[in-house]
């Protein structure tokens, strides 16, 4: 597998259109899943490798239960048939880490001694990976500690995206498995836009809620883009006053050009077609 590692520099590419990095996002696939779409898996892979990209972001829930190794080994099979030539990251979801198996997450996909969260960079263009999982129950003082640190140390013209499993900004519907509206967490959004909003971040992307959405709120993007095969919600109970637009019903990757002053996000179905296309100012 083609691993991106935090230490090494963000991959770019400067190209015809004046874009320097090309990156594509999705989450969710919940390898292991009965009720996932396993073909629409690999075509989303497929179409990600053939995309000309920089790097690939999965961002959470590879395996639909984290302490079975055969999830990851599917996983591993699948991304080495689909997605050949492009670098990828995976990221830590809540489902990775069911029944202590972090650890088979990281042997699988990351390097030995790092940690959750990291920082990653290209220039003037930065990409900070946060541990949100599930809510802010696996926050802490000192990760709060560190985001802040890092984006004090960046000046507040370069470009900075954000990535977590959980999101910040998003409708959602009940689980009743949870018990839980899963939806804008009060404690979340308390937390983290005012951090977010203080340092100028231009985008945070996560899935976790399976399904296709992007919001505004105070000149921040918000990017939900759960939707790399897991079964997609329904039954919504709540919609985020922030959204610009929302779809349920297809699978897909979100398609991420950066350019000197602005981000172009295009949401894209399994098959590569655009459903949604959006800009965002970065200076």
């Amino acid at each position: 597998m083609n691993i991106l590692y935090p230490q090494e520099p963000l991959p770019s590419c400067v190209r015809a259109d004046g874009s320097k990095m090309h990156y594509a996002f999705t989450s969710d696939p919940h390898w292991g899943a009965g009720t996932r779409n396993a073909e629409a898996t690999r075509k989303i892979l497929r179409n990600i490798d053939k995309g000309d990209y920089d790097a690939c972001f999965i961002t959470g829930d590879i395996a639909e239960f984290g302490m079975f190794s055969s999830y990851y080994e599917e996983a591993v099979n699948d991304i080495k048939q689909n997605l050949c030539n492009t670098p990828f990251r995976a990221i830590t979801g809540n489902h990775d880490t069911l029944i202590n198996s972090l650890s088979k997450f990281k042997r699988t996909f990351m390097e030995k001694d790092s940690d959750y969260y990291y920082r990653m960079d290209n220039g003037n263009v930065h990409v900070i990976v946060l541990k949100l999982l599930w809510d802010m129950s696996e926050w802490s003082s000192r990760q709060e500690k560190w985001l802040i640190e890092q984006l004090e140390s960046i000046p507040q013209d370069d470009t900075v995206i954000v990535i977590s499993h959980c999101y910040i900004i998003s409708s959602g519907y009940y689980d009743s498995a949870a018990g839980k509206n899963w939806g804008d967490i009060p404690e979340v959004v308390e937390t983290l836009c005012p951090i977010l909003e203080k340092y100028n971040v231009d985008l945070h992307i996560s899935g976790h809620d399976h399904f296709f959405e992007y919001s505004e709120k105070e000149g921040i993007g918000y990017a939900v883009v759960g939707t790399m095969g897991g079964k997609l919600d329904s039954d919504f109970c709540y919609y985020t006053p922030y959204s610009k637009w929302l779809d349920f019903t297809h699978f897909g990757w979100m398609d991420v050009k950066i350019f000197e002053n602005k981000l172009l996000l295009d949401f894209l179905d399994e098959d590569g077609n655009s459903l949604y296309k959006t800009e965002i100012k970065t200076n």
